[in-house]
């Protein structure tokens, strides 16, 4: 349960300076905003901590696979937040398990219906093979587990399948939520085959969960030149992906403090980015927006607030632009951006400007609240924080009913 653990100290910690800002765990794959189809309901928790959730194409028997691991990481985390002095409970820690339940719900799924479709298409006709897609299908991944070592080893003279073979294992040892496990596996099938992207990325994604960062950049770097050569011969198809792998890279840089490289890997992200949005505004012009906020973070650690003012009011005003025509999408990107423009003016000490955008970032926050509230309440509680925040270190007393007592002694949240 280490990732749990991390993923709590990070939600409840809330280290100071700007990175605090919608900074996921540390480093994070990235701020890219990606949609996925499909994605699985609002988990429903029972009064004896047991969630139930339902997930587009996952059959029943492997969705109740995925309940009782999701339990278990509701009651450990429940306990957890309680087991914390009240200086760092909050309203946030308690109604962040659910969106994190949600996300681990719609990443797990997403990782079931890839893994199953490519068993399914698999030109391994074996009787083995039917037998590991079947077992996956049934939620019985141990035993799905066992068979695919068995071709694993029968396949070591065949790079490319015992390659996928490899990758497949990882892929089960996730849906185990066993991400310690799903490293090795990663890193055989990157090394049978270091020039397909995929198997990079997904290996550097396995080294950085387990915090094993050299290895995770030696595989994005891997991925980053594959699509690079890729694209240039076909760009249309694959100029997107080295952006990604840019921006995978500017975040490891950043978290150890190599600004300059993490500065270079977010600007040719950004120009990629932004001649695409040219020919895609629709799709494109949300990852604009995206590493634009990435840069903000960056110039912000590194004192250089004038450009991180523009990077965050540009990104403001695209996401601004695109809740116009999209309000459900993009709104609350839109309160993301607000709030984190006005956590750099109270930086800055530009109290009235900061006061004005988190008024309207906890306006957005609110009303969005009023529909969804498991989803938005935590951030409607960020932002009264930061308010509060604002209010103690600028006026002689605090608004009655702003803001917390915790808000004296905790620095700005996303």
């Amino acid at each position: 349960m280490r990732v749990w653990a991390a993923w709590l100290m990070v939600t409840a910690g809330l280290v100071s300076g700007p990175n605090v800002l919608a900074a996921p765990p540390s480093p994070n794959i990235g701020s890219i905003e990606q949609h996925s189809e499909g994605a699985c309901s609002p988990p429903i928790i029972n009064n004896q901590g047991q969630v139930s959730i339902s997930c587009e194409a996952v059959d029943k028997k492997a969705l109740r696979y995925l309940e009782q691991q999701l339990s278990g990481q509701f009651r450990e985390l429940s306990e957890q937040v309680h087991s914390l002095d009240d200086s760092t409970r909050t309203i946030r820690n308690l109604n962040d398990l659910n969106d994190h339940l949600r996300q681990q719900a719609d990443d797990w799924a997403r990782r079931f219906r890839e893994l199953s479709a490519r068993l399914a298409e698999s030109p391994d006709d074996s009787v083995q093979a039917k037998q590991a897609h079947e077992l996956i299908q049934r939620g019985e991944f141990d035993k799905a587990e066992l068979i695919l070592q068995q071709l694993a080893a029968k396949e070591e003279d065949d790079v490319a399948r015992a390659a996928a073979t490899q990758h497949d294992l990882g892929e089960v040892a996730l849906l185990r939520f066993d991400a310690g496990a799903a490293l090795p596996h990663y890193e055989k099938a990157f090394r049978y085959r270091p020039d397909n992207p995929r198997y990079a990325d997904d290996y550097a994604r396995a080294a950085n969960r387990e915090r094993r960062y050299a290895k995770a950049e030696k595989g994005w770097d891997a991925a980053l030149q594959s699509y690079r050569d890729l694209a240039a011969s076909d760009p249309g198809a694959y100029r997107a992906d080295v952006a990604d792998m840019l921006n995978y890279l500017g975040n490891l840089y950043r978290d150890p403090g190599r600004l300059g490289e993490a500065e270079n890997a977010y600007s040719e992200g950004l120009a990629i980015r932004r001649d695409l949005a040219v020919q895609d505004p629709g799709a494109e012009q949300p990852n604009v927006a995206a590493t634009l906020d990435n840069l903000g973070r960056l110039y912000w650690s590194a004192g250089r607030l004038g450009e991180a003012e523009q990077s965050y009011s540009e990104a403001l005003a695209i996401r601004r632009d695109l809740a116009a025509r999209n309000a459900g999408a993009y709104r609350p990107a839109v309160g993301t951006t607000l709030n984190n423009l006005g956590a750099l003016y109270r930086s800055a000490g530009r109290a009235d400007e900061a006061e004005k955008v988190f008024a309207e970032a906890l306006a957005i926050r609110r009303d969005l609240a009023a529909r969804d509230a498991g989803a938005y309440r935590p951030n409607v509680a960020a932002t009264l924080d930061n308010l509060g925040a604002l209010y103690v270190s600028t006026w002689p007393r605090i608004p009655d009913g702003s803001v917390s007592a915790l808000t004296m002694i905790r620095p700005p949240s996303r």
